[in-house]
């Protein structure tokens, strides 16, 4: 106030300035701090994924592994599809693969070791994928038929793929069924159609008198 009064005698012009009130120190400094993370709701996918476990597991306790593999080798059996176009086909995978799981019928420890058993159950249940691994089977026959025709090339056999030819022949009684011709064809890298005209002409030679089964791998054996 003694300020004022002396301004006012001196006829000097003033201006009272209000203080104001000192600002908070949280409210000087910019906030810099992240918004929290809310959280996310990992109840209800908690749920779902209880809900998927629950669901793979009660059809893994539906599917009978002993009764699916005996179903499965009836139904080849019956049908004459061969286990390499089955499970080419049907299992996406080798013909090893399927032979190994219709012999040793073990039940799988992972959701995974049961989606073979669960594919040939859904498979032995629809009619109408039987009729058409049947049709489909029947057709790729006709078409290695029908290449073989157009083959005009004699196919020449080496010494060993005879002897191999001549083992088989032996040990299937002169049969070459489709698993034994696909195997064949691998292991001694022959064309399987030309496998199918080995063992025709010798079921011919046979009966002539002119071959006797396992005469190539005696001579073959001699040799060695």
């Amino acid at each position: 106030n003694e300020v004022i009064e002396f301004l006012k005698s001196k006829s000097i012009d003033y201006v009272v300035v209000e203080e104001c009130d000192p600002v908070p120190d949280d409210m000087n400094e910019t906030s810099t701090s992240s918004p929290k993370e809310i959280p996310e709701n990992t109840e209800a996918q908690d749920h779902q994924d209880n809900e998927d476990s629950v669901e793979e597991s009660d059809e893994e306790e539906m599917v009978n592994v002993q009764d699916v593999s005996k179903k499965v080798e009836a139904w080849l059996a019956k049908s004459g599809v061969s286990k390499t176009f089955f499970a080419e086909s049907i299992l996406k995978k080798r013909q090893s693969t399927l032979c190994d799981l219709l012999k040793k019928k073990k039940i799988p420890k992972s959701s995974q070791g049961w989606l073979p058993w669960i594919r040939m159950k859904e498979f032995l249940e629809s009619t109408k994928e039987k009729s058409d691994l049947i049709t489909a089977f029947k057709n790729r026959e006709v078409k290695e038929k029908l290449d073989f025709r157009k083959s005009a090339k004699p196919y020449k056999f080496s010494k060993v793929q005879i002897a191999l030819l001549d083992k088989y022949y032996q040990n299937k009684r002169g049969i070459l069924d489709e698993d034994t011709k696909e195997a064949l064809s691998k292991i001694a890298d022959i064309p399987a159609k030309n496998a199918v005209i080995w063992f025709q002409n010798a079921r011919k030679r046979q009966r002539d008198g002119e071959y006797t089964p396992g005469e190539h791998q005696a001579k073959i054996q001699k040799k060695l």
